[in-house]
Formats: C-alpha cells, sequence, structure tokens
C-alpha cells in the first residue's frame, strides 16, 4: 500500500467488518479467527489462485515441546528455541517477536492440529536448531496447511476475491484506517490493469501480503549484496 492514503470516498462499493489483504498463512488464519470471533471478512488476494507463497513452502513448521517430539524421544523446550532464533538470527532478532514465537509453538502446532486439520507426519532437524522439531505435514509442502484453512474458512463463509489487489489505504480525517482501494480483475503482469473498488472495514483492515523478496530497497537494507540483480530472495 502507498505511504500516502487515499482520500475517503463518496460512496463505498462494498462493506464488511474485517479486510484481509493476503490469502497465505497469516492471512487466512487472521480471516479465520476474525470470523469465528463473529466479524463479517473478506480476502483480498492479487493472484488468481490462493496461498501466496506459503502454499509451495517445505511444509513443516518448528514446535518446542510437543508429543510428537516426546514420542520420539527428544527433548526440547521453549528456552531452547528462543536461543536458537536468536543465535541463528545473528543477535538481530526482535526479542519479544522471538520470545512469543517460542512460548507460542506448541499451541500453534496443536491449533494447526486439532482445530485446523492439518495431518502431521514427522519431526525432522534443519539447520539453525538445536534439535529436531520441524513439524512435516504429510503433503510434504505448504499445501498441507493451506489447503485445509481453506476450508475452514470457507466453512465460516469468508469471501475470498482472487486476483483483486489493493493500491492504497483509505484514511479517515482522524488518521484511522477505514477501508482499502482495490483493483479487482487484476492481472498479475498488467501492473495497471483492473476495475477500481472502494471496500470499506468496520472494524480494521489486516495486511498479510507477504514478506519484501522483491523490495530491493528493503531487502539491500538488510543485506547490501540483494541488488536488482536478483529478481526475488525466494
Amino acid at each position: 500500500a502507498s505511504a500516502n492514503p487515499a482520500p475517503v470516498p463518496q460512496k463505498w462499493d462494498e462493506e464488511v467488518d474485517v479486510i484481509v489483504v493476503g490469502s497465505g498463512f497469516a492471512g487466512l488464519a487472521a480471516a479465520y479467527e476474525a470470523a469465528k470471533a463473529g466479524s463479517k471478512v473478506i480476502i483480498l488476494e492479487k493472484m488468481p489462485t490462493h496461498g501466496g507463497n506459503s502454499i509451495i513452502n517445505g511444509g513443516a513448521i518448528a514446535a518446542a515441546g510437543t508429543d510428537m517430539q516426546e514420542k520420539a524421544g527428544i527433548k526440547d523446550n521453549a528456552d531452547l528455541l528462543y536461543s536458537d532464533i536468536l543465535k541463528a538470527g545473528g543477535g538481530l532478532a526482535h526479542k519479544e517477536l522471538a520470545r512469543r514465537i517460542a512460548d507460542e509453538s506448541v499451541s500453534n502446532y496443536k491449533w494447526l492440529r486439532d482445530e485446523v486439520g492439518v495431518k502431521f507426519k514427522a519431526v525432522t532437524y534443519h539447520g539453525g536448531h538445536s534439535v529436531p522439531r520441524s513439524h512435516a505435514v504429510m503433503e510434504n509442502s505448504g499445501a498441507g496447511f493451506i489447503n485445509p484453512m481453506l476450508a475452514k474458512c470457507k466453512e465460516f463463509g469468508i469471501k475470498i476475491q482472487l486476483r483483486t489487489i489493493v493500491d492504497d489505504l483509505i484514511v479517515n480525517d482522524k488518521g484511522c484506517v477505514v477501508g482499502v482501494k482495490a483493483r479487482i480483475n487484476h492481472r498479475f503482469n498488467r501492473p495497471d490493469s483492473g476495475r477500481v473498488v472502494y471496500i470499506r472495514a468496520t472494524k480494521g483492515v489486516l495486511i498479510a501480503s507477504g514478506g519484501f523478496s522483491q523490495n530491493v530497497k528493503m531487502r539491500t537494507s538488510h543485506d547490501p549484496r540483494l541488488t536488482d540483480a536478483f529478481g526475488s530472495t525466494n
């Protein structure tokens, strides 16, 4: 979204409680939880398919101290995961966020398994971890997470609108985000394609549109070697 907000339109094309931008892990999880709490939710996805980069990832999550680890004789806990995160990040991690990831890793695993219906098959070792704690799904890809999450969203009547790119946040005179300016029927390889629509959110807009692998300015601020010679760090 642009740093300069768009003006509040005289007429909205649609109104919901919560707008979620992006249909990957974060977007689907947030949309499901919001709908479960009683909100009317719409998910806006710029691509013609669901799942974003999440659906093609390696298909595993890190969790420290699970029943699967215990069954395999693996001793692990949140403190060790936290230590590994800081070490792997060269000390640059946001400590409060790293602590939360570590402390909630088991509850996240249980949420995926027991509530969403994700099927885990094994605990494996990945680089950066002191012990095997990567819990792999049956599908061996992110689809093992995304497809059950999509099913949950469908169960709760969440509208997922594909080929809809968000250009701007709409901010009122009090500085509150009240909606988005988007384009429907957008084609990813045609930057200016699509018809403009304004969607109002009465409770909030959640941006879950991924990382910054194609943002050259931002990624070179982290690592100057990642110039525009690379299309994407993914």
